[in-house]
């Protein structure tokens, strides 16, 4: 989980596991309940900070893999509220706000990014949250200052008070709104844009009842229950004699129906048990099932029947963060996109020089590669690309040598 990789944008898995803002319940429940759920941010912010595959200088201000230098990662300190143990969000956000902001001319953790950095602390520093954009309601965290006024656009004035609100007292022991017991954890907007008084009683130890009961809990939650859509685990997108295919659905007691024709499956087609086995080019779909839920997206994949053995040296490696599958890539007939680099073969530093080994001589109707410029991301195309041919292996004829005209500064893939 702590391998940067094609598969997610500026992030690891850690980093994006805990993103599901707009169903928080529905993430809880998926991981086991709010024990486990918190369990699994514990771990978060507690794993080693470690990170392996690509290099990526947006993943920065680590705590465990909690990663406050980019946005993904910007309101799992607030996630404790959901499962009634805002005392641990409490910790957590002063413990940002002391330690991961400077008043430096680098006093930022990440790159500020629209505001994102700085609207982060703007918003925690007053005490509360959005962690659900869009929602009427702010998640509470806790005071940076001991007084702090909002002036409100439609003329009315917001106060929030924290009284000996500290490093050492960052913990809430109880709040009123307008001089009436608070026991919520959230607060909503139309209290704030009503104009009055929040007002914070702090203590250097914890009150863990506090936002507790489930009737005091923030939720984020979406109301429609759906299955979710069906994974396919395989080797490899193209294969020699046949291939085992396995299919999962996360929705417990869920049922997958497959069809290998192309067309979208329904109840009435086969039901996955246990494996597909794939013998000739297929295409394979499913949709997973399940009563009282609606049914899932459709998974459909295209896997391939390679009409013999190819074998491929590289004679300079290819980079370990654009592999494409492997020493497969380049024919496995997978055909890479601008929008999904983890399907090109990347090449840093060193030319791209192959040896392809068709098996015996074959007659070849013609050859073509396919490359990616998009100069946003520092990849470039080839300034000259030379197909050789050979019946022996060992003496090289020219086939072709080809050149481009396409500038460093075309951005466009």
């Amino acid at each position: 989980p702590a391998e940067v990789n094609a598969t997610f944008t500026e992030a690891n898995s850690w980093q994006y596991t805990f993103f599901v803002p707009q169903n928080i319940s529905g993430m809880m429940e998926m991981m086991g309940g709010e024990i486990e759920f918190s369990r699994n941010l514990e771990t978060l912010f507690s794993v080693s900070s470690a990170i392996t595959g690509r290099d990526q200088p947006d993943i920065t201000g680590l705590i465990g893999q909690y990663a406050h230098g980019n946005e993904p990662s910007h309101n799992f300190a607030y996630l404790y509220n959901f499962a009634g143990q805002p005392w641990k969000t409490q910790e957590l956000v002063r413990h940002i706000m002391d330690n991961l902001y400077t008043q430096t001319r680098d006093g930022l953790c990440g790159n500020d990014d629209c505001g994102q950095m700085s609207s982060w602390y703007v918003f925690s520093a007053l005490g509360f949250y959005p962690v659900t954009p869009g929602r009427d309601y702010y998640t509470i965290g806790t005071p940076l200052f001991e007084k702090a006024e909002i002036q409100l656009e439609n003329g009315n004035t917001f106060t929030i008070l924290a009284p000996g609100t500290s490093t050492g007292n960052r913990y809430i022991q109880s709040v009123k709104l307008n001089g009436r017991i608070h026991q919520q954890s959230f607060i909503r907007h139309r209290e704030i844009m009503d104009g009055g008084v929040l007002e914070f009683r702090m203590s250097s130890t914890p009150n863990k009842e506090w936002g507790k009961d489930v009737s005091q809990r923030p939720k984020s939650t979406i109301e429609i229950k759906s299955v979710a859509t069906p994974v396919f685990t395989s080797i490899s997108r193209a294969f020699l004699d046949s291939m085992n295919i396995s299919m999962s659905t996360l929705t417990p007691g869920a049922e997958i129906r497959y069809t290998t024709d192309g067309s979208s499956p329904d109840k009435a087609v086969q039901l996955f048990t246990k494996s597909v086995v794939l013998d000739e080019s297929t295409i394979l779909s499913a949709v997973a099932f399940k009563n009282g839920y609606s049914p899932s997206h459709m998974e459909q994949v295209q896997y391939f029947k390679l009409p013999y053995e190819i074998n491929i040296t590289y004679h300079e490696s290819y980079s370990h963060l654009y592999t494409a599958g492997g020493k497969r890539g380049l024919f496995d007939t997978v055909r890479g996109l601008p929008t999904a680099w983890g399907s090109w073969q990347g090449f840093s530093g060193n030319d791209f020089f192959a040896t392809i080994d068709l098996g015996r001589i074959r007659e070849i109707q013609s050859v073509a590669t396919t490359f990616l410029q998009n100069a946003r991301s520092w990849i470039w195309l080839p300034r000259t690309v030379t197909f050789e041919g050979s019946a022996d292996g060992t003496e090289y004829f020219p086939i072709s040598t080809l050149n481009h005209d396409v500038a460093l500064e075309e951005y466009e893939p």
